[in-house]
């Protein structure tokens, strides 16, 4: 089994999250990894998680961190395969290291900057993981995502819904879609019936 197209899913805080969305074949999972998060994963919570799954990657996610600070936090996790930020410099100080970069940044910021941003995204191997206000995408965010396009990966995170996701991934230039985690109701318990229905629609057999 495995999907159709790549799979984040963003701020994981527990092993029942981790497991389903292991078992689901998601690509990338992402863990807060600044203490100020209300979503904040420590150390040793994370490797207690990662330590029931395997054959998915593992992100680390930053909003604040210099590229110096994130480096000094990846000696404290073992296992990470990429790096999350909202801020575009310390990702570019992360440039070339082996690390798969994310710019978490909302489309309307950078509506109308794919010549000026573009070029500086492609040097640094820089995808873009995008996200939105509004649960619609626009003509006007339709448009950004293809001018960026032509510099790097898209992945999409906001107004993905299972009845029109294989539209999106045929009519834009997506390399897929970030998901958010969710609460537990209890622990073990957590109700998956929305992100099932995405990920069940995008599997495929192999």
């Amino acid at each position: 089994m495995a999907l159709k197209t790549f799979v984040k899913v963003n701020s994981i805080t527990h092993l029942t999250d981790a497991r389903y969305c292991a078992g689901m074949y998601v690509d990338l999972l992402g863990f807060a990894l600044e203490p100020s998060s209300s979503k904040y994963v420590s150390p040793n919570l994370f490797q207690e998680i990662t330590g029931w799954i395997s054959g998915t990657g593992m992100c680390g996610e930053f909003t604040h961190s210099s590229g110096e600070q994130v480096l000094t936090a990846l000696t404290n996790y073992t296992g990470l395969t990429a790096i999350q930020h909202e801020e575009l410099a310390a990702l570019i100080d992360l440039s070339g290291r082996g690390l798969e970069l994310f710019w978490k940044v909302d489309v309307a910021q950078i509506s109308g900057k794919a010549n000026e941003l573009g070029p500086i995204l492609s040097k640094n191997s820089i995808q873009l993981l995008l996200t939105a206000d509004q649960t619609e995408l626009t003509e006007e965010t339709e448009n950004t995502i293809r001018e960026f396009a032509d510099y790097c990966s898209i992945i999409l995170g906001f107004g993905i819904k299972a009845t029109i996701a294989d539209e999106l991934l045929e009519t834009l230039p997506l390399k897929g879609f970030a998901l958010d985690g969710g609460e537990e109701i209890k622990p073990g318990l957590r109700d998956f019936e929305q992100m099932a229905e995405l990920l069940e629609l995008l599997e495929i057999e192999d």
